[in-house]
């Protein structure tokens, strides 16, 4: 199927973000949504994360540590950022999704 490449990456990027399971329901809706916003909306600029989200700067940078730590990677590396980008994206659309 065409599709299959696609289904593949999709599956690979939203593993990225499997950790997160692994934490409270209240915890989880919290970082994700710093992450989503740090990495989509804000430019991965942790001062327009804080404004979007409406939180203080140093909540903002002390959550992403707790994403850095819980993936167990830096979330801005080179290697990381295209796949974790592609996972916020689509757990974004879910949420979109009736």
């Amino acid at each position: 199927s065409t599709l299959f490449p696609y289904t593949t990456l999709f599956r690979s990027a939203l593993a990225l973000l499997a950790p997160f399971a692994l934490i409270s329901s209240k915890k989880r809706e919290q970082l994700l949504g710093t992450l989503e916003t740090f990495v989509l909306d804000s430019g991965m600029n942790a001062a327009k994360t804080s404004e979007l989200i409406g939180i203080h700067i140093n909540t903002v940078k002390y959550r992403l540590r707790k994403i850095n730590a819980l993936l167990g990677v830096e979330i801005t590396g080179n290697r990381v950022i295209p796949g974790l980008t592609i996972a916020v994206a689509l757990k974004r659309l879910e949420k979109l999704m009736p």
